[in-house]
């Protein structure tokens, strides 16, 4: 059965009020659900409240969302929160093609808000900050009585330097 409309819209419409009121479903070995359009394409719920969700699931296969634009906000995520949960790696990468191209986690607002990089891991390298060029800066900017730069370890905290100069590990 072929939908169409030249030069028209098709609009498709239900007033029931359950959960499918509208199914589209292509079950057949092989079958699959397409949907283009030379413009935007548009998912909205109108009178959404908690639990009125958009869900997106592939079982067996996987999820791909991909942008061409050249923009900063090509791909933009939204929400109160936002969770992700991997049974395996979780790989956020940037392919830097000039300068000032960075990954920035932040968190914004004068409350009391951490950035916490917490792992279970058991090996030497739990939690390792690595660079292949340049260098790693840590500032603290807080000047209030507890806002410190805390190193604190159950073993021992190892400060190596390998460049040959007299002030190669300086503490002032």
């Amino acid at each position: 059965i072929s939908i169409g409309n030249t030069g028209g819209s098709v609009n498709i419409t239900a007033t029931e009020a359950v959960e499918d009121a509208i199914v589209i479903n292509a079950n057949a070995n092989g079958a699959g659900i397409d949907i283009s359009a030379q413009n935007d394409i548009d998912i909205t719920i109108t009178n959404g409240a908690a639990g009125e969700d958009i869900s997106i699931g592939n079982t067996g296969g996987s999820v791909n969302i991909s942008a061409t634009e050249v923009a900063a906000d090509s791909i933009n995520i939204d929400g109160d929160g936002i969770d992700i949960d991997a049974t395996d790696d979780i790989d956020l990468t940037v392919t830097a093609g000039g300068a000032g191209e960075d990954l920035l986690l932040n968190v914004t607002g004068a409350q009391d808000a951490s950035i916490t990089l917490q792992s279970s891991g058991t090996g030497a390298d739990a939690i390792g900050l690595i660079t292949s060029a340049g260098g790693i800066d840590i500032t603290v900017a807080g000047a209030a009585a507890g806002e410190d730069l805390d190193l604190t370890s159950n073993t021992s905290i190892n400060l190596t330097a390998a460049e040959n100069a007299a002030e190669a590990i300086k503490i002032v």
